[in-house]
């Protein structure tokens, strides 16, 4: 019995599968998991990419910096960065700017 016990022990660890990779993307549109390669392709058509984050996800922001790495290599000339930080406190500004209330003089002076 503990020899038997002992295999168990010895085999168990080779039949668990481990997760393939830390992520996944799905294409929503095709209904399927697809890889990296595809995803930069499938860009080649859009004008405007917004990634949304949780703050704490390293993995997120790994994500984000390895795919913004690899979309200027594959678009070199389509492609630049703009980053927002603004404090719920300014968001009332930040929409009457956006809806074409006040001017952008303004709006950098609020």
């Amino acid at each position: 019995m503990k020899k038997l016990l002992l295999l168990v022990f010895l085999v168990l660890p080779f039949l668990a599968n481990a997760q393939e990779g830390h992520y996944k993307i799905y294409d929503v549109k095709q209904g399927k998991v697809i890889s990296s390669a595809e995803l930069i392709n499938n860009m080649k058509s859009v004008d405007v990419l917004f990634f949304g984050e949780e703050h704490n996800d390293s993995i997120g922001h790994y994500l984000e910096s390895e795919l913004f790495k690899r979309l200027s290599v594959a678009y070199p000339a389509r492609v630049a960065a703009s980053m927002e930080m603004f404090h719920r406190d300014v968001q009332t500004v930040m929409n009457e700017y956006l809806a074409g209330i006040i001017s952008e003089k303004n709006f950098v002076k609020e």
